[in-house]
């Protein structure tokens, strides 16, 4: 069964961290822009909420192992990749992420939810699709360019492209 946009909205990691910051008493934000808004406005408030969400509350934060790429990573720098991962992509740990080309930014903090994340330096734009199915890949980060060659929307986040048929 596939959700619908609206579904996975309400249900997805940042209407999760918006009711947290409600419940917690740190922030009231009805919404996307207004969560976008607190961001801006306190980004260290904003940073600290979303490290807590993420389990990785400690300062400096405590990463899990297979993660240790961005353990050298600065809070800010760590909480910006995160804000990506989670409530842009709206990756969470049963996601398999197929990461391709050369950035590895953001995409590796991933890691420190779960998330399996399958790094395919082989991979190519027109071998995109047969790597992915392949790594049983239920979302894709790419160079924008490759995911068009592909024949991948790319909705979210630049680069990124959720597998309907795999997810």
């Amino acid at each position: 069964m596939r959700e619908t946009d609206a579904e996975r909205i309400a249900t997805g990691n940042e209407a999760a961290l918006r009711f947290r910051l409600r419940a917690e008493g740190i922030a009231d934000l009805p919404d996307h822009a207004a969560l976008r808004r607190f961001a801006a406005a306190q980004p260290e408030r904003f940073q600290a909420a979303l490290l807590a969400f993420a389990g990785l509350g400690q300062k400096p934060p405590a990463v899990p192992q297979g993660a240790a790429e961005v353990a050298s990573w600065p809070v800010a720098q760590l909480a910006e990749a995160l804000a990506v991962v989670l409530l842009e992509a709206d990756l969470r740990p049963d996601d398999r992420l197929l990461l391709a080309g050369p950035d590895r930014w953001p995409w590796l903090a991933a890691r420190t939810q779960g998330i399996a994340v399958i790094v395919a330096d082989a991979a190519t734009p027109a071998s995109l699709r047969a790597v992915a199915a392949a790594a049983r890949a239920s979302a894709i980060a790419a160079p924008p360019a490759w995911l068009e060659a592909a024949g991948l929307a790319a909705p979210g986040p630049p680069g990124f492209a959720r597998l309907a048929e795999n997810s």
